[in-house]
């Protein structure tokens, strides 16, 4: 009996215990403010410091001033939204989290992936399965396995988290896909999976999040529109969560009409963007009871995900990579591969482009590429070191510049990266005193590299970038004549600003990539 009775007491104990830690850490949780995430697309470093400092950015302002305004951070590569995404959501760069791009060839399925780079493009390779990719199997079955999420690991931590219209969302959580007539049909009624997401999650009207209360949205959500993958749906669905009492302790929102504008219009019209955009932040303050209120409950992180770059006018500003390879067989995107007869297939993402060499035909390839001055450089991986090569005009000559690099080595960066270089060190732009390398116009540009090379599911690839006002043109592929364009790892079409306001706390160091690991931080 007496056994009997301590048993029974020791249970309630365990229980008191158990309740006593819920307390705890709903307590802990307390202290901490709630993070918003919000990524602009496409919203440039200097536009915007001068937004700011001409008071056409007064909210994006205020949050600064509780904060900081860092205009020199840095994206991944390619700088394609896919890729930077991932490693903003994992913490790793395309290596280890293994989304090379916005369009690339996976060799274990022998198919072209592509996340929607263009209309041409989609149509050539089937709508259907360009949806599937971008829908289900980008953070189903292509983001590592290897790597955590940060809706994962804070929800493991007993946070709550919230995407809305990012597409990298992978979590714990399920939801279901609901399409739209038109996808529907587009689709052949056969999409009907259900998607693994953070607690909350939206990506425009085809996967509606479930709130305690019904609402509706007045926010344009046509085909036109994109489904609702645009600012107003994200500010809409963040109001709702507000208002409803429902906002996560972490969010993260994508604004994307940006990033639609300059393609069309270049960069001379940012301006007027940015002050639509702080517009809109104001619309997401005042659902918090104003910009005060709102940064003494909640820590703000706005950035961008890469830059743009304004393209020429004329046909030359389009690099044509067919006419280039025209004397190799290149992969027909309408067909399947087929190893047997293909010498190249093309993956276009914009300003960089992968070439999948078969046959032994790499060395030839390599050597048409560098016929055209336009090209600013080639790469390719041996072993473990990654080979730039550059053809540079000279006054009556031209010179070839090689560069072979790998990590761990005598040389570090600023970000604290270990490098063995080898050769010619023009090729990236890079300069060195004693054993410090300082990148010039290509920044993080080993690491960023290296990302790219290694991210791929085979090693017979080449990596090539355009110069500054050109970009790539092969089947099917999007043109911004006149517009701007990105994909590099050129400075302009990689740096972004990073505004950190509601906390005098900042990353590690001033790129996407880190900004996973402060988050934690913020919500230990």
């Amino acid at each position: 009996m007496f056994v009997v009775i301590k048993y029974c007491d020791y249970i309630i104990v365990l229980i008191n215990l158990k309740e006593q830690l819920h307390y705890f850490t709903a307590e802990v949780k307390k202290l901490h403010k709630k993070v918003i995430l919000l990524v602009v697309d496409s919203l440039l470093p200097g536009p915007l410091e001068q937004a700011v400092a001409t008071g056409k950015a007064p909210n994006i302002a205020a949050i600064a001033n509780s904060g900081v305004l860092i205009k020199d951070g840095v994206t991944v590569l390619p700088t394609m939204s896919c890729s930077i995404d991932t490693s903003l959501v994992t913490g790793v760069f395309p290596h280890e989290h293994k989304i090379p791009g916005l369009v690339w060839y996976n060799s274990q399925e022998n198919r072209v992936v592509n996340y929607g780079s263009s209309f041409g493009t989609v149509w050539r390779l089937g709508f259907r399965r360009v949806m599937e990719d971008l829908l289900y199997k980008l953070n189903k079955e292509h983001i590592s396995g290897n790597v955590v999420t940060i809706y994962e690991q804070l929800e493991k931590r007993g946070y709550t988290t919230g995407n809305v219209n990012l597409a990298v969302y992978r979590g714990k959580q399920n939801h279901d896909v609901k399409l739209p007539f038109l996808l529907n049909i587009l689709s052949g009624f056969s999409f009907n999976k259900q998607l693994k997401g953070p607690k909350l999650l939206a990506l425009g009207k085809l996967i509606n999040v479930k709130l305690p209360r019904p609402f509706k949205l007045i926010a344009p959500a046509t085909a036109f529109k994109r489904y609702g993958v645009n600012d107003d749906y994200t500010i809409e669905m963040f109001e709702q969560f507000v208002n409803q009492d429902q906002l996560p302790d972490f969010f993260m929102g994508y604004l994307p009409d940006m990033d639609q504008s300059i393609h069309k219009n270049g960069t001379k019209h940012v301006l007027q963007q940015i002050e639509k955009i702080d517009y809109k932040i104001e619309r997401m303050l005042t659902a918090l009871g104003g910009v005060d209120k709102a940064l003494e409950q909640t820590i703000w992180i706005i950035t961008s995900d890469h830059g743009q770059i304004d393209i020429g006018n004329d046909q030359r500003s389009q690099i044509n990579l067919d006419d280039i390879l025209k004397d190799f067989a290149v992969h027909n995107l309408r067909n399947q591969v087929n190893l047997a007869t293909t010498d190249v297939i093309i993956c276009n993402n914009e300003r960089l482009a992968y070439l999948y060499t078969f046959r032994n035909k790499s060395g030839e390839i390599i050597e048409a590429l560098k016929q055209d001055a336009r090209i600013d450089w080639i790469a390719y991986p041996d072993g473990d070191q990654v080979v730039v090569e550059k053809r540079a005009q000279l006054e009556n000559y031209t010179d070839d510049y090689k560069l072979i690099y790998r990590r761990d080595g005598e040389y570090t960066d600023c970000y604290n990266q270990a490098w063995t270089l080898m050769g010619d060190m023009r090729v990236l732009d890079l300069h060195t005193v004693g054993q410090r390398i300082q990148y010039g116009d290509y920044p993080d540009a080993l690491m960023r590299l290296y990302g790219a090379v290694f991210a791929q599911r085979t090693k017979d690839v080449i990596v090539i970038t355009a110069k500054p006002s050109y970009e790539f043109k092969s089947q099917g592929s999007a043109k911004h004549n006149g517009g701007a364009s990105h994909g590099s790892l050129h400075r302009q079409d990689s740096e972004i600003p990073i505004i950190i306001g509601g906390t005098t706390k900042t990353p590690k160091h001033n790129r996407i990539v880190d900004i996973k690991q402060f988050v934690l931080q913020l919500l230990p």
